[in-house]
């Protein structure tokens, strides 16, 4: 009988390539091309082989599992979609030429579906009749289409792509916050479980519509999306974030200068020796009611024409022709002596600069110095720009870091947009008829398998994250068909297969060379090599892929290192212990061992892992140090290094509660204890979690049961939550259970709030 979790590289359909193709840019592209999991049909158009479609499925399932979940349910709906729905909610022609279009026998429109607003919104509206009856969510796996003008990228654009998309129907606000905030968490443990360097960030909706929208975004340089971050934890697209920008004042009189040949900011800043950022950029153009409106920017940044329009109404640039009719100079354009119809809209960050160098509204002159509120006046101030690194950071202030990112999912609060447009109304509590508010999530299955790649590779191949890869270990024969190594490695296979662990042989009669190489362009997470020297040891070579780290090891305990790995996704922590750690890792090699030969591999391997699990939590808990700043624990706050202040500087009734380590079950009874002992409890209680990495179940429950146990007006604040703790109680809901308000970047700042809460409660 055949064993499911062994594939065997001889059988196995993966056409590896030795050349780069031609027409593959990117990383992604290029790789999954040359290990075989995929193969160009047409342009933007693609097959998945055996290899890519194991990866996809274990996508989907992840995907699945996390829907399942949060109570979303699967079904299916058809790509081709009647266009007369297009039709009822505007989006026909809205949609422009990426909307791929077809005509049956009969003249009737279609379209193949870029996405399933539309459907999923006429298929409900029949259905669903009554409050009782929601909040509903809906979800799919389909194949969707989108007609690029040019597919790049390989899966990252293409023209035919695979993803899920859930919507949600609503009674209210409050029930489609809930559903947003449930999908967005179970999108973060989606890029979690797939080990994906991933952003939450603030995002424009786009075509899909709404008005509150994030998108999830895999940091990498492929990435066709711009983005910026904090070590607060704020990120946005470029396009969507809000800009502070950092102007420079040149302080000097107000002079009209003569600037021949200057018509741009670069060439303004080179003339008068000058950043850039003490520039002001001008932009004419009309709203949608045909008024002139003028818009000031610093000169180092851009305008964001989305912001621009939302402001002004609308806003179309002028042509050279237009500005010349109304007496404007292009390249000297200024706010002193427009045109008095003008109006004049300028980016919140200029506000604090009160003198501009901007153009003189004559050709071959500007202004230096010209003062705001005398020399002119601005009639609104907006956020116009799009923002870029080194801007300051909306939440905390710090100078934002830039990054490029690929989008892997979206969530949207859709609202009424379709609902209102299409009719779906249901009966309220009240008896009125009302549209359903909307959510709609999507996540592109095809195109997180590229972003993985994108993050994942090194220039030998691919280097997949255990969850997701087409198998998790591909044990290598040097030989093939003796009567010594090919038995033992079929053995291993089934062994390791028994043990849960989806295994490849490689029982290719080919050289040990074009062996290694093609498992390391594949991407195998652990390879274990089986050779005659190895065996008359009674050792096997293990390689793990993502590190490169090689090590020899006893074949009896080879089983549980690869299931201690296995669970360890991260490095190779384990086998490098095996021959440097303390000697009750020893210990538990050398029991492995004795159960190996007493028993067999399988009762050996369990008892390990457990062995090895009880001393790894022994030693966790050990290294995790908890104490507060006035209970007296000085030196365990020496020994753990946790840098808080002096007892004189926290005011009475503030307690500073720290923790040093991750927070995990092997410590929440001491951290529970911990607690108890405070004598009284304090008006102010702050978390300070600076230097905890990681919090398990345990300690959430820990942190929830301490929430729901607090004394009657004692104040929460965390302070300094770093990630992913900070995704981690994000995801939970204890952030948001405490309030965005409670939660500071640092122990200064929360400490400030704590003494303003204190002089709060004397007022009473």
């Amino acid at each position: 009988m055949t064993n499911v979790n062994i594939m065997r590289m001889s059988q196995l359909y993966a056409p590896t390539l030795k050349e780069d193709p031609a027409d593959a840019e990117i990383a992604s592209h290029r790789l999954l091309l040359r290990a075989g999991f995929i193969r160009k049909t047409a342009s933007g158009v693609y097959t998945f082989l055996p290899l890519g479609k194991r990866v996809l499925a274990k996508v989907e399932n992840i995907v699945r599992e996390e829907m399942d979940g949060i109570g979303a349910q699967e079904i299916m709906m058809p790509a081709l979609q009647p266009g007369e729905l297009w039709h009822e909610s505007g989006r026909w022609n809205d949609y422009g030429p990426e909307l791929m279009r077809l005509v049956d026998r009969h003249d009737r429109e279609f379209c193949l579906g870029p996405t399933h607003e539309e459907l999923i919104t006429s298929l409900v509206r029949n259905e669903l009749r009554s409050y009782k009856e929601l909040p509903l969510s809906l979800y799919q796996i389909q194949v969707k289409f989108r007609d690029e003008i040019r597919p790049r990228f390989g899966l990252l654009r293409s023209r035919e792509f695979i993803m899920k998309d859930a919507y949600s129907f609503h009674a209210d606000q409050e029930s489609l916050q809930k559903t947003y905030d449930d999908m967005s968490e179970a999108y973060g443990r989606i890029c979690d479980r797939m080990g994906m360097d991933y952003r939450p960030v603030e995002a424009d909706p786009g075509q899909i519509g709404g008005s509150v929208t994030c998108e999830f975004m895999a940091l990498a340089e492929a990435g066709e999306a711009e983005l910026v971050h904090c070590t607060c934890g704020y990120a946005a697209n470029t396009e969507a974030g809000d800009c502070l920008a950092r102007p420079t004042v040149y302080d000097v009189p107000m002079e009209k200068v003569a600037t021949p040949g200057v018509h741009t900011i670069a060439e303004l800043a080179a003339f008068l020796d000058i950043p850039e950022s003490s520039t002001v950029k001008a932009l004419s153009g009309k709203n949608d009611e045909g008024k002139l409106v003028v818009m000031f920017i610093p000169g180092d940044h851009e305008l964001n024409e989305l912001k621009a329009a939302r402001v002004a109404g609308g806003f179309t640039l002028l042509t050279d022709e237009d500005m010349e009719a109304f007496g404007l100079h292009k390249g000297s354009m200024g706010p002193v002596g427009l045109p008095e119809e003008a109006y004049v809209i300028a980016a919140r960050s200029l506000q604090a600069v009160p003198k501009w160098v901007v153009g003189a509204n004559e050709d071959g002159y500007h202004y230096v110095g010209a003062r705001l509120g005398e020399d002119f006046q601005v009639d609104e101030w907006a956020d116009l720009c799009i923002v870029q690194p080194g801007d300051s950071c909306p939440s905390c202030g710090l100078p934002l870091d830039g990054a490029r990112g690929i989008e892997v999912s979206q969530v949207f609060q859709l609202g009424d947009k379709y609902s209102k447009a299409m009719g779906a109304t249901f009966m309220a509590e009240d008896g009125s008829e009302q549209p359903f508010l909307m959510g709609c999530y999507g996540v592109g299955i095809s195109r997180t398998m590229a972003a993985i790649v994108e993050q994942h590779n090194d220039e030998n191949g691919i280097m997949w994250p255990l969850t997701v890869a087409p198998a998790h270990v591909c044990v290598i024969p040097l030989t093939v068909g003796d009567d010594e190594v090919q038995p033992a490695a079929e053995k291993l296979a089934s062994d390791l297969a028994k043990l849960g662990l989806e295994v490849v042989i490689d029982d290719r009669k080919e050289r040990a060379g074009v062996k290694f190489a093609d498992a390391d362009l594949i991407g195998w997470p652990l390879q274990v090599i089986v050779g005659k020297r190895g065996l008359a040891e009674q050792k096997v070579e293990i390689k793990r892929r993502s590190t490169g780290a090689r090590r020899d090891i006893p074949l009896a305990a080879l089983a549980a290192v690869l299931v201690m790995v296995a669970y360890d996704m991260s490095d190779l922590r384990t086998v490098r212990h095996i021959f440097q750690g303390p000697k009750s890792d020893w210990s538990v090699m050398i029991l492995t061992f004795a159960l190996t030969v007493i028993f067999d591999l399988t009762v050996a391997v369990y008892t390990g892992v457990m062995l090895a699990s009880l001393l790894f939590m022994r030693r966790m808990s050990e290294l995790t140090g908890i104490h507060t700043c006035v209970s007296g624990e000085e030196e365990e706050a020496a020994a753990h290094d946790i840098p808080l202040p002096d007892e004189e500087s926290v005011p009475d009734g503030v307690e500073i509660f720290a923790i040093n380590g991750p927070l995990f079950f092997g410590v929440a009874d001491r951290f529970q204890s911990t607690l108890d002992a405070m004598e009284t409890p304090p008006k102010v209680f702050i978390m300070y979690l600076h230097n905890t990495p990681a919090i398990d179940m345990t300690g959430i429950h820990a942190l929830e049961a301490f929430l729901e146990r607090r004394q009657e007006g004692c104040r929460v604040l965390f302070a300094a939550v770093q990630e992913p703790a900070r995704r981690t109680l994000q995801r939970v809901g204890i952030l948001r259970a405490v309030g965005e308000e409670n939660i500071y970047p640092s122990l200064d700042e929360a400490l400030l709030r704590a003494e303003e809460i204190l002089e709060e409660e004397k007022r009473k």
